[in-house]
């Protein structure tokens, strides 16, 4: 397995990034593919917990469809962005916490989402504890990213590439600063991701009749009801 970034690292990085962040919706490789999670949150969801929710964009989708949702996140400077982008809706709450410090009784969360943040996570330690809070007919959505390890995984490169010029292009944009996109660069320096067989494996383990997915812009899905 790839060795994982230090947290502490990861909160750092995030707390630079974190402080640009504004409200208004721009396309990114991660949102594209929120209306394909959203429609896997079970139909009646008392309580949903987003794991690493950044400013908490996702958070704010799936109180549309929760009764509660709880966004969770190492970085502070994320969370307090979060809060303010949010202060409309009342059914979310943030925490600047570690997801693998946080007690969760068995069997009382009906959805736990994250996106682009299992690299960062021992899969063999989050898994089994996110199991285990699951309720009986709960789900698990996962959206990140994967190794290109083999010539075939580079195929959806060839539509991918023009596609994300293309939004680039039509989508909307905000404007960074220089400060900001250096410091998204000297995070992703330090990014490991597994590969597709090692993803695959982990995730069978764990969490059998998983549904697996790989998408464009470099991404792939896991969806897991939990069996009633």
């Amino acid at each position: 397995m790839a060795a994982l970034q230090n947290m502490k690292s990861v909160k750092e990085d995030f707390d630079k990034i974190s402080r640009f962040a504004k409200q208004e919706h721009e396309w990114d490789h991660n949102n594209h593919y929120h209306d394909y999670l959203l429609q896997f949150v079970p139909k009646k969801c008392e309580m949903a917990i987003d794991i690493g929710c950044g400013t908490g964009e996702f958070s704010r989708e799936l109180a549309m469809q929760s009764k509660e949702v709880y966004g969770f996140d190492l970085s502070p400077i994320s969370i307090e962005k979060a809060k303010d982008f949010s202060k409309s809706l009342p059914n979310v709450s943030y925490r600047a916490q570690d997801i693998m410090e946080y007690p969760f009784n068995d069997e009382s969360v009906d959805c736990f989402s994250s996106l682009a943040v299992l690299h960062h996570i021992n899969l063999h330690e989050i898994l089994p504890k996110l199991k285990r809070a699951l309720k009986p007919g709960g789900v698990l959505i996962f959206l990140d990213l994967y190794n290109q390890n083999k010539r075939l995984d580079y195929l959806p490169d060839l539509l991918a590439i023009p596609l994300n010029k293309y939004y680039l292009k039509t989508k909307p944009q905000r404007i960074k600063n220089e400060e900001e996109i250096i410091a998204m660069q000297e995070h992703m320096k330090t990014d490991r991701y597994l590969s597709k067989k090692e993803l695959k494996e982990i995730y069978d383990t764990y969490l059998p009749g998983n549904h697996f997915k790989i998408h464009l812009f470099w991404r792939y899905s896991l969806v897991w009801k939990k069996p009633e």
